[in-house]
């Protein structure tokens, strides 16, 4: 069945928004370069296109980023198109980033990733759908590397397409201490870094702090509606010139302080803004915690900013007396004429057109059948078109197709052309996969692997186990014959496996007969992994108030690990199991202990005992749920006196760092007025564990639980008057 799109530069995706590059300058032609094009499928980025960013590549400015940040999203109303989703996650005390250098501390992560290849000049552009939530929606470029020799010629540059955030909550709109605002509009700048000699080796290092920046432009396009989908788009026309346009209207055109000429490559990333001043601005960290992190406040569609595509163009050179606005004219630019078996082929074609009219294309069998076609409707132009045909029927190889291409005006073909195209079978090669390799081992005297290859002919496959300071633990080795395959590997350690992080793998093939020397060689560098627990999904109540007060609301306490996000549900039931009190929300994949608030529905009694049920559910299905219950909870009126024991229990009296904690703990008394008599751990049971009974006058000491087996305790502190008592968890 043949395929009808309608596009102006490309083919159509399921937003109405069909941009692409500015008319061309004369005998100049739009190409796209897929190296830095992507339309994001059900797998989320191209790994061939972008890097992502994981926490040792985030820069100066950012949170520490996560890759699980960045996932695909089917479109709701087109199956099959693919949303690039970067969801802010949660904040929890346990994760936060400080900057030595900016000496602030950021309390929520980001995520972002670049593209793998550079271009200098072109035209850039991503359709994006910002987040209603306090955090950068950004889509820029940044130079990756410096090219020059000589260190004046040295800089950092970058050109921001838009630092946007479509928040709608408190604060938004309103202008930060620059006299900018990022609320509702599509902000464009440039940046500039010079570097310079600091050392006796005449080394060049950048400038320190942000002052080293010259910026230029900062000016804004004032977004109709900063929820939907729009294209942001950059001409870096040449060194001294970048316009900026939104929906293919140019609103603003930059000239940086200084020639940018270095390749860049194009990022998109949702950040913290550090920019200092009215802290219930959006460029300011951090944000008063009531703003961000319940879902009632913004749901996780509301947080979220997505990108439906990235498309990057540059120009290259045509004959304008073959290709003019008057004449009808159609070529291949670029295609893989000598193409696989099983990979499809991809073709540019160059195209003008005298009127609004039809290209076809169609890939022929040796005996003119009809493999793949497709017919878009192209505007009067001089443009170009990137086209993919499916293989999939083609078994036998041939130099007997043909790729043929027509312009055709109310199904009059009014210029034809073609090229063949060759199949082959696919020569074989060196090649070592690492998907296959563990990122996280437990601790063991024996490791087994399954490493998958491709080989041109016999070789020799060797794969050793290093300790984080690079000693070997142990090696093997296998020969493999030609072809493709798993080798299977058990690999007998020199020594048994500790806890620790960074140990890694060396994974290399040569010519049998040669040795790692061998030029042919191929190599998978360090694969790094950790040695840990075997993390079970757990849940477990830790303490519910007990103590109702007129707030309408009741607090649990629980820990929890999980290596994926879930579905919680917290339930308060009174005797005949009718609900009392509940919160359902997204949690966030770790292991920590937290609590959350539950909103009263009914009465309670403090002559009925309750029970609380808490659950949770794994949204990836990798495991059915885990649930924790306490019953014969009674609850109390806050005139009610509670005791523990013969002493006050006092909350928030003294804190514990680390909390979860596998050693020392470090233990701060806050009653400056009292002398700390005693210190007791005990366990959830009552069973006593260290108690200390010598007056203890310093109000920060510490205690070792390095020994102690993996659980909840409490410890207590004991004064003349009173008894303090706090939760730990030993991991």
């Amino acid at each position: 069945m043949k395929k009808i799109l309608q596009a102006l530069m490309f083919y159509v995706v399921s937003i109405s928004l069909h941009a692409g590059p500015p008319d061309p300058p004369a005998g100049k032609v739009w190409i796209l370069n897929p190296l830095m094009s992507d339309e994001f499928g059900p797998q989320g980025a191209n790994p061939d296109v972008f890097n992502v960013y994981t926490k040792d590549r985030s820069w100066g400015r950012t949170a520490a980023f996560d890759p699980k940040a960045i996932r695909a999203e089917q479109d709701p109303d087109n199956d099959s198109n693919y949303f690039l989703t970067m969801n802010p996650i949660w904040y929890y005390e346990d994760e936060v980033w400080h900057s030595d250098k900016l000496d602030r501390t950021f309390t929520f992560a980001g995520g972002a990733l670049d593209t793998k290849n550079l271009q200098t000049y072109g035209y850039f552009e991503v359709c994006i759908r910002p987040s209603d939530f306090p955090m950068g929606s950004g889509v820029f470029m940044n130079s990756r590397q410096i090219t020059a020799t000589e260190c004046l010629d040295k800089y950092s540059t970058e050109l921001d397409l838009i630092e946007n955030m479509g928040y709608t909550g408190p604060g938004a709109g309103e202008k930060d201490d620059r006299g900018g605002f990022f609320n509702y509009v599509q902000h464009v700048n440039s940046h500039t870094k010079d570097l310079k000699y600091i050392d006796n080796d005449g080394n060049c290092v950048p400038y320190e702090g942000w002052d080293a920046w010259d910026s230029r432009g900062a000016d804004h396009y004032t977004l109709e509606d900063p929820h939907a989908f729009f294209t942001v788009g950059m001409w870096w026309e040449n060194a001294t010139t970048a316009h900026f346009y939104n929906n293919d209207r140019l609103f603003s055109t930059v000239t940086p302080a200084r020639d940018f000429k270095i390749p860049m490559a194009l990022i998109l990333s949702m950040e913290t803004y550090i920019t200092a001043g009215k802290e219930e601005n959006n460029a300011g960290n951090p944000k008063p915690e009531e703003w961000m992190w319940e879902d009632d406040f913004r749901t996780r569609d509301q947080r979220a900013v997505k990108y439906d595509w990235v498309r990057t163009w540059k120009l290259v050179d045509v004959n304008p007396d073959d290709f003019n606005e008057d004449k009808d004219n159609i070529e291949v630019y670029e295609a893989n004429q000598n193409a696989y078996l099983g990979e499809n082929i991809n073709a540019t074609l160059i195209y003008s057109a005298c009127k609004n009219q039809f290209v076809t294309a169609q890939l022929l069998s040796p005996t003119n059948e009809v493999i793949d076609d497709t017919t878009i409707s192209v505007n009067q132009g001089v443009r170009s078109l990137s086209l993919k045909f499916s293989t999939a029927s083609i078994t036998d190889a041939s130099d007997n197709y043909t790729l043929k291409y027509s312009i055709e005006d109310e199904g009059t073909v009014v210029f034809t052309n073609s090229v063949q195209i060759s199949f082959t079978e696919k020569p074989l090669t060196k090649i070592l996969y690492k998907e296959s390799f563990p990122t996280s081992l437990e601790p063991a005297s024996s490791i087994n692997l399954d490493v998958a290859y491709e080989a041109d002919t016999v070789c020799k496959l060797v794969v050793e186990v290093h300790k984080p300071n690079g000693d070997g633990l142990s090696w093997d080795s296998q020969i493999v014959q030609a072809g493709k395959g798993t080798m299977k590997f058990n690999i007998n350690l020199s020594s048994p496996l500790e806890y620790g992080t960074d140990y890694y793998f060396r994974v290399y093939m040569f010519r049998n007969g040669m040795n790692w020397q061998d030029p042919q060689a191929v190599n998978l560098g360090n694969l790094f992994f950790n040695v840990e627990d075997p993390w079970e999904a757990t849940i477990e109540i830790l303490e519910v108030d007990s103590v109702f007060t007129d707030d309408e609301t009741i607090g649990i306490e629980f820990s929890y690990a999980t290596k994926t996000d879930g579905d919680l549900s917290i339930l308060l039931l009174d005797k005949d199991d009718n609900i009392v009190a509940s919160e359902y929300r997204k949690e966030r994949y770790g292991n920590r202990i937290i609590s959350r608030k539950m909103d009263v529905e009914s009465t309670l009694s403090t002559d009925d005992q309750y029970k609380a049920i808490i659950t949770y559910i794994s949204e990836s299905e990798e495991f059915e749920m885990v649930s924790d219950t306490i019953s014969n909870i009674m609850i109390h009126k806050a005139s009610v006196d509670i005791s523990i024991g013969e002493n006050d229990f006092i909350k928030e009296d003294f804190s514990i760092c680390p909390n979860p904690s596998s050693g020392i703990v470090y233990i701060k008394f806050n009653q400056s007025r009292e002398l700390i008599k005693s210190v007791e751990v005990v366990d959830i049971t009552g069973s006593l564990f260290l108690r200390n009974t010598i007056g203890i006058n310093s109000s920060t000491f510490e205690i070792d639980m390095s020994t102690y087996v993996n659980g909840t305790y409490i410890i207590r502190l004991s004064t003349e008057d009173n008894v303090y008592t706090k939760k730990i968890v030993k991991k």
